[in-house]
């Protein structure tokens, strides 16, 4: 496996192979909204490598995809 970068918008989506990890990494301390829907799709915060992370597995990435779907729809105007 190799390491993968990429910016989301919302935060850089990181596939740390090494770790065996998948990443999500946020400009300072998220919102209050988006900890709770980090933590209710598995991910954890990691002091060490400042990330939001959860294991690098077909899982993780699907849920990776899913909250930053979520957290796009948010950032979205309400017209």
């Amino acid at each position: 496996a190799e390491h993968v970068e990429r910016d989301c918008g919302v935060c850089k989506y990181v596939e740390n192979a090494e770790e065996n990890r998948i990443q999500l990494v946020f400009q300072g301390k998220p919102p209050e909204k988006t900890r709770k829907i980090l933590k209710e799709n598995g991910f954890r915060w990691s002091r060490r490598n400042t990330a939001w992370q959860r294991q690098l597995n077909p899982q993780g990435k699907r849920a990776a995809d899913y909250v930053i779907g979520l957290l796009l729809k948010e950032e979205e105007p309400v017209s």
